[in-house]
């Protein structure tokens, strides 16, 4: 349940659609009514391309409280393209915002600007990047490590000039060997994965990790914490893991004071402390963390580490879901759809789904699928339906398998085929999904694509029900109730796995959501 993010942190630098100039978040604001803010630390991901590119530029306010979440947006110069407007809006949702502080130096709510410009072209033909490439150059030439830096990066990407890996990665050594941390951590990070052109070493990338770290990099503490976490490179030791997600997570790195909260949760390299793990992901999500969010939610609805409250727990599942946590839309689509009062509302929950589905995750894909089957929030559609449950099934997801192979049992989207639904099934048995177990032994009971065996059905029933299946306990409950399946007749087995039977989750008719 409880995750960790990547390894890096989301960079500094927004910029919109296909290229281009880099949007800001620098101007101070001032709606009516309100006191002047201190600058916001903000970070954001480039928004989403446009499905129709055009140039355009827009300025846009927003509000953000203490906790360091966005409360209120307002158009200031709305700009005249309606598809701009809502990329912005969704790209000022996702970032990650500290708050300002008032004149007492505590954290307030604060306004600030947020400008978007979008200019159709190449980012290496873009003129405003080729001027700040020309700045950067000079003083990178002049022996300034920052700058040779960002020239680096520029290169790298193809921000103002052609892409170019050699020169970035002369640039980032440079700036390396005179010290500059992120270089420092960079390099460590290239040697690691053996990638800019270099090839994997360990011994170097130890070097200018432990240097980037030595220096108060806290992108490179925490990685060193993740290689140590997982024996990456370094012999696994979750002590040492810890550590050093400590010293990044002081520095107020949100991504370790995430997985420090993880390593507390789970007691590993640390005594079990949920009341410490819940205090961390606190920490983070008022930066922005979503995995943090998600981890809060979890800790309120469950009560874990702090009082059970599920209305704080749906509110950190949405706060999660909006920052684009893909397991809290699956999660929250999931709630939503279960809850669900009209085609309206499963309409909401399938978007969910589709977010979760559009960014990978296999359960979303799952789910998303089962809604296309169902035709639950979506038109009734087996192509879309197949075409997601194999989405999932390439990332190995039982339940995909199992949905599949109901389609081949029942034809639906294509012939009838019991040879494939059972070889489906098995598949998604073997990863002990207990829906695909009870399939298997309806067909041994019926004789259907396998031969008749109630031992057989009798043995998957079994492991379904102990799994959490309820239809299979069902069927246990009358299997003991007449004797069937070659089992004796017991009342008091019957009533056990009535009793069970009735704590499981309700059914879902083919494949299901998670």
């Amino acid at each position: 349940m409880h995750k960790h993010l990547s390894l890096r942190p989301l960079g500094a630098l927004l910029l919109a659609s296909a290229s281009l100039l880099p949007a800001h978040a620098a101007s101070k604001l001032n709606p009516p009514g309100t006191i002047e803010p201190a600058p916001l630390d903000i970070s954001c991901l480039n928004p989403a391309p446009m499905q129709k590119p055009q140039n355009g530029e827009l300025r846009l306010a927003v509000q953000i409280s203490a906790d360091g979440l966005l409360l209120e947006t307002v158009f200031l110069a709305p700009g005249n393209n309606e598809e701009q407007r809502q990329l912005a809006l969704a790209s000022a949702r996702n970032c990650r915002y500290r708050p300002g502080s008032s004149p007492a130096g505590r954290p307030t709510d604060a306004w600030t600007e947020l400008g978007f410009r979008w200019d159709i072209g190449p980012a290496s033909e873009n003129p405003v990047l080729i001027q700040q490439l020309a700045s950067q150059r000079a003083a990178a030439e002049q022996g300034q490590a920052a700058a040779q830096y960002e020239l680096a990066h520029m290169l790298e990407y193809g921000r103002g000039a052609p892409a170019d890996p050699a020169q970035a990665l002369r640039w980032y050594r440079a700036a390396a060997e005179q010290g500059f941390p992120a270089a420092q951590f960079w390099l460590g990070n290239a040697y690691a994965k053996g990638r800019a052109g270099l090839a994997r070493d360990s011994a170097e990338a130890l070097h200018w990790l432990r240097t980037a770290a030595a220096n108060g990099s806290a992108e490179a503490q925490n990685y060193l914490g993740a290689m140590y976490q997982r024996g990456e490179g370094v012999p696994r030791d979750s002590g040492v893991a810890v550590g050093w997600y400590a010293k990044a997570a002081h520095l107020g790195l949100a991504v370790a004071q995430n997985n420090l909260g993880v390593m507390y949760w789970r007691g590993e390299g640390v005594e079990k402390e949920p009341a410490m793990a819940f205090a961390w992901y606190l920490k983070a999500a008022a930066q922005g963390e979503a995995w943090s969010m998600y981890n809060l939610s979890y800790a309120y609805t469950h009560g874990v580490g702090i009082g059970r409250n599920e209305a704080e727990g749906r509110k950190w599942l949405e706060r999660a879901a909006e920052r684009g946590n893909s397991s809290a839309q699956v999660q929250l689509g999931y709630a939503l759809m279960q809850s669900a009062q009209n085609e309206a509302e499963q309409a909401t929950a399938a978007a969910w789904y589709r977010k979760a589905a559009e960014q990978g995750n296999a359960s979303g894909q799952n789910n998303l699928g089962y809604a296309y089957e169902t035709g639950s929030g979506v038109p009734r559609d087996y192509a879309q339906a197949l075409a997601w449950y194999r989405k999932a099934i390439v990332q190995n997801n039982s339940y995909a398998q199992s949905a599949l192979g109901g389609m081949y049992e029942e034809g639906r989207g294509m012939p009838k085929n019991l040879y494939e639904a059972v070889r489906w099934y098995g598949l998604a048995s073997a990863q002990n999904n207990p829906e695909a177990m009870r399939k298997l032994g309806m067909l041994y009971e019926a004789g259907r694509g396998l031969e008749k065996d109630p031992a057989q059905a009798f043995q998957h029933f079994t492991v379904a029900a102990e799994r959490g299946d309820r239809i299979a306990a069902e069927r246990l409950v009358r299997v003991y109730e007449n004797g069937e399946l070659g089992q004796a007749a017991s009342k008091e087995l019957a009533e056990k796995w009535r009793g069970k039977g009735q704590a499981c989750p309700a059914p879902a008719s083919n494949g299901g959501a998670q």
